[in-house]
């Protein structure tokens, strides 16, 4: 798995689905279910091939047109269907330019079991893509990538029915002006 820069800016690649092919062990993929890897989609940008800074237009069309739930001008929401029933919530915030300044994703797994494969290997995922030294509060894990200008945050919502994982990726120095949402 290669890191690729998280801004537009950078060359201009083509989305690659995530590989579970052999590879070295600081990006082995291999114990990650197809579930995971579908939901990711690509190892490249910041989340499903997106990066900061790309324009509305470009999201559009490396979404599926159908998982369109909702379209404004502030933001994209994706509901991305990875392991029926199991599903995620995927919000493309834009700026005052119509380009993506933050990306939030809301995964709902079927229950706590299923809660917790996604979460340990969504951290297996980030922690072989931006390092093994992430900041852990409780329930919270925080990686930063000044490389790629990205913070990262995930958690866990934990209640008696509600088993949800929270992903937010912002840059970590933002250069575009954001909407008031």
């Amino acid at each position: 798995m290669a890191l690729a820069s998280c801004n537009e800016s950078a060359l201009d690649r083509e989305s690659q689905p995530v590989s579970t092919e052999s590879q070295s062990s600081d990006t082995d993929t291999t114990k990650i279910s197809n579930s995971v890897i579908t939901l990711l989609k690509t190892d490249t940008g910041v989340f499903r091939g997106v990066t900061f800074g790309m324009p509305a237009e470009k999201v559009k069309k490396l979404e599926t047109p159908q998982q369109l739930d909702e379209e404004t001008d502030a933001y994209l929401d994706y509901i991305i269907d990875y392991n029926f029933p199991e599903s995620a919530e995927v919000i493309y915030h834009l700026d005052n330019k119509n380009q993506v300044s933050k990306i939030e994703t809301v995964i709902y797994p079927a229950d706590k079991e299923s809660q917790k494969m996604v979460y340990n290997q969504l951290i297996q995922f980030y922690n072989n893509r931006y390092g093994q030294n992430p900041n852990i509060q409780g329930d919270t894990v925080r990686w930063n990538s000044g490389l790629d200008n990205l913070s990262l945050s995930m958690s866990k919502v934990d209640t008696h029915k509600v088993h949800d994982i929270n992903l937010i990726f912002s840059p970590i120095n933002s250069t575009t002006g954001s909407k008031v949402q």
